[in-house]
Formats: C-alpha cells, sequence, structure tokens
C-alpha cells in the first residue's frame, strides 16, 4: 500500500462522542489521499469502540488507531509519530 499525500492527526482522551462526530466529518471527505491516525490516552473502551466501529464502516484503511493504555498525556506526540505521510496535520478531538 503506498503511503497517503497527508496524514491527519487526532489525539483523543476521552470524549468518545466528540470523537465520533469529528472522524465522521474526517473521513466523510471527497479527497481521499490522507490517512487518519487517532491516538488514545483514554482509560477504558468507549473512543476503542468507535474507532473499531469507523474501521469497519470505512474499510479502505484511511483509519489507523493507537491505544496506550494509559493516560500517558502525550497522545499528540503518539498521533505524529504514528503518521507515515511527510506531510502531518494535527487535528484537536475537542472543542474544550
Amino acid at each position: 500500500m503506498r503511503t497517503a499525500e497527508t496524514s491527519i492527526c487526532i489525539p483523543a482522551y476521552r470524549n468518545p462522542a466528540e470523537v465520533e462526530r469529528l472522524l465522521l466529518s474526517v473521513l466523510a471527505q471527497r479527497y481521499r489521499d490522507y490517512e487518519v491516525c487517532l491516538s488514545d490516552d483514554t482509560p477504558g473502551d468507549e473512543v476503542a469502540a468507535v474507532a473499531e466501529r469507523l474501521k469497519a464502516r470505512f474499510a479502505d484503511g484511511r483509519l489507523h488507531y493507537v491505544h496506550n493504555g494509559a493516560p500517558l498525556g502525550h497522545a499528540r506526540d503518539v498521533s505524529m509519530s504514528s503518521c507515515e505521510s511527510s506531510r502531518p496535520d494535527m487535528v484537536p478531538s475537542s472543542s474544550s
């Protein structure tokens, strides 16, 4: 599989409803030459469930999910490091 032109990096901590709204918006774009790198510092399974459900719905390989297992406080760095393109961009998962 070739490397996407752009990476959209999304660090998540809790807020599964906001993460889902954001991912649905990003994945619905007509432009397709990108990957979404979702990094999750959330204890529990709520954000993971959203990611797995959307990976199944958009089964084209654009959505990548990394769960840190514990709040590390650097989900942004993990998200950026999991991207493959040379053009990463950060999108916050929360409006707060």
